[in-house]
């Protein structure tokens, strides 16, 4: 006996698979947010919620055509204008190369510390870049001394002064 081999099927308008109705969803959109926690780990974390329609319709009025050319017939350099933001961007990396090449050069660095430092950073290059150039950073690596350590030797300093006095 013969088995009888199966016709694929071929879905068109007249042939349609069995559909199923589904909710619509809300009209509220989560806002997510990346943060590092204390064990160096990346994490997501829901931080609100926004109203799709109101945000869409807070800018009704600059994309509707009558007013777009209102503005342009007043002003034709209005169409040219964008909002400026002001920093200075000589120091960042032009291309996706430059960043790069600045994460392995930072991964290097981290590479190169002894054990100890790198516990210090609970051994997370993460948990390195996130510290890189701030106090806790310095401190970790030994570049400057903690302010306690400072007090202490300069009540030190003097008491021998009073001392010698």
């Amino acid at each position: 006996m013969a088995a009888t081999k199966a016709e694929p099927k071929f879905f068109s308008r007249f042939y349609r698979p069995e559909t199923v109705p589904v909710p619509t969803g809300t009209e509220l959109d989560k806002t997510y947010n990346v943060y590092v926690d204390e064990n160096g780990k990346r994490k997501i974390r829901c931080v609100g919620e926004t109203n799709r329609d109101t945000k869409i319709q807070a800018h009704k009025e600059e994309c509707l055509v009558e007013n777009i050319l209102a503005r342009a017939t007043l002003d034709p350099s209005v169409l040219n204008k964008t909002s400026g933001l002001y920093f200075d961007t000589t120091t960042l990396p032009k291309t996706l190369a430059e960043a790069q090449n600045a994460i392995i050069q930072i991964q290097g660095e981290f590479d190169k510390l002894d054990a100890e430092t790198k516990l210090k950073f609970d051994n997370s290059v993460e948990k390195y870049v996130m510290q890189y150039g701030t106090l806790p950073w310095a401190e970790a690596l030994g570049r400057v001394k903690k302010e306690v350590e400072k007090t202490e030797s300069d009540k030190e300093k003097k008491e021998e002064v009073k001392d010698a006095e």
